[in-house]
């Protein structure tokens, strides 16, 4: 039978959240020179809750992560809660679905997480062009959400390689897998 995760643990583990989603706002407003600024910019703050959604849903509590995507809408200057929003939805479906992409290996992960940064961008545009904003070009956006399957690809190095976060255990499947032997 699995243990049940230590309460200090999952504490560690929200606050590793809190500090690597701070560091991924930091990031993506660090003003840089012209030309990089040009480039748009990766979902950092995307790829980390959704690393650590997909490991340790227990420790990514929807309230943080809301209260990282405000921050981030409010510092940026884009519309405020929209951003938020979005991101919010995303990492619910992730925690919905993530012991089943988690089971499935680590191409279904990249193609979820590529699928959803997608939908991410879609919807953005959508509210954007609802609420009468200027969206970007169809040509960054797509690069946009290239980049950030990348980050989300050394995201998920330095967690599972660096940090060794690893997936919490799923009682189920370990039983499972005894009554099929």
């Amino acid at each position: 039978m699995a243990q049940p995760t230590p309460r200090y643990q999952t504490w560690l583990n929200m606050l590793v959240l809190i500090s690597f989603g701070w560091a991924a706002i930091l990031i993506e407003l660090a003003p840089l020179d012209g030309l990089a600024s040009a480039l748009p910019s990766p979902d950092i703050l995307f790829c980390v809750a959704a690393c650590l959604v997909l490991r340790r849903p227990a420790a990514t509590p929807a309230m943080i992560v809301s209260v990282l995507g405000i921050a981030r809408d409010l510092m940026g200057g884009g519309p405020a809660g929209l951003g938020a929003l979005v991101l919010l939805a995303t990492i619910e479906v992730l925690r919905f679905y993530g012991p089943t992409i988690i089971r499935r290996g680590l191409v279904a992960e990249i193609f979820a997480i590529a699928a959803l940064s997608a939908i991410m961008a879609a919807v953005q545009v959508v509210m954007l062009t609802i609420t009468l904003t200027p969206t970007p070009p169809l040509d960054q956006l797509g690069t946009g959400v290239a980049m950030t399957i990348a980050a989300y690809l050394l995201t998920l190095l330095i967690f599972r390689v660096i940090l060794r976060v690893r997936a919490e255990a799923d009682e189920g499947t370990k039983l499972s897998g005894r009554i099929v032997r």
